[in-house]
């Protein structure tokens, strides 16, 4: 385990006519329920937020019903604010 922890954030923007998004990151699940306009705080209500440890991780991400999904790597900082927006 780590002392200071990072937090990453994924979200979409409003009219991305994107479904509910399952994020996924070490076999844990976070869900995107809500658009944003323009890019949000860490920790955004109804985005997919995870506090992890630094370090580099991959992800996946799906929507529900729909077929768009994504993967890629992400980087954690200390006690660092990540947004990664889903397009």
């Amino acid at each position: 385990s780590c002392i200071n922890k990072g937090t990453v954030t994924f979200w979409q923007i409003d009219g991305s006519g994107l479904d509910i998004t399952d994020v996924t990151i070490n076999g844990s699940t976070s869900v995107i329920t809500a658009e944003y306009p323009g890019i949000p705080s860490c920790n955004a209500s109804g985005c997919a937020n995870f506090t992890l440890c630094p370090g580099n991780y991959s992800y996946t991400a799906a929507e529900q019903s729909g077929p768009t999904t994504w993967s890629g790597i992400i980087t954690v900082t200390d006690e660092g604010c990540l947004t990664v927006w889903l397009q």
